[in-house]
Order: C-alpha cells, then sequence, then structure tokens
C-alpha cells in the first residue's frame, strides 16, 4: 500500500517537512566553505544562524566583499563544499530537514 497525494499515488512512503529557514542560512553556516569559495578568509558567524532576520542579504553582503555576486551558481560551489555535519551542528531545523529525508 502506498502514499496517494493529490490524486498521485506512490509506492514509497511519503514525509512531509516544512523549511521555515531560508537556504542562505544554511550557506551561512559553514565558514571554511565560503572562505573556500571566496577566496577569502571568512569568520565564523558567532550567533544562532537561524535568528539572523535576513540570511540572503547577510549572504550577499559576504560575497560582495569578495567581489562575487550571489548566483545559484555561487550558491551550488558554497553547498558542495560545504561540511554536512557543520551545517547540522549550527542549524537545527537543517538536521530535522537532514532526519527525514534519511527516513
Amino acid at each position: 500500500m502506498g502514499t496517494s497525494i493529490v490524486s498521485r499515488s506512490y509506492l514509497f512512503p511519503v514525509k512531509f517537512v516544512v523549511i521555515v529557514q531560508e537556504l542562505e542560512t544554511w550557506l551561512l553556516a559553514d565558514h571554511e566553505a565560503l572562505s573556500q569559495v571566496t577566496r577569502k578568509r571568512i569568520s565564523e558567524i558567532n550567533r544562532p544562524l537561524e535568528s539572523i532576520a535576513d540570511p540572503k542579504r547577510r549572504l550577499q553582503s559576504i560575497l560582495s566583499e569578495a567581489g562575487i555576486a550571489y548566483t545559484a551558481e555561487v550558491a551550488r560551489k558554497i553547498a558542495a563544499t560545504a561540511n554536512l555535519e557543520r551545517i547540522e551542528y549550527r542549524c537545527p531545523i537543517f538536521r530535522t530537514f537532514r532526519q527525514a529525508i534519511d527516513d
């Protein structure tokens, strides 16, 4: 027996996860990945990342200081370089998300 969602049936269980914080919060979590992509030393943000009101603006500012525009490709590079355990440690919502997709 599968799961039915909006007239579609799936043979595997489906779990809904709502991500409240933006992707940029997760990209800010690994300062070493940011440093590698920007080729500049980026300091770790020493406050709860999920409390940043506008993480996209903060990420854009960091990248702008390095002369880099925030694009989907830059986001992919940061994500590909990032340490998932570090993101999980710094962002409890990411931990919940990761556990949901691992189930």
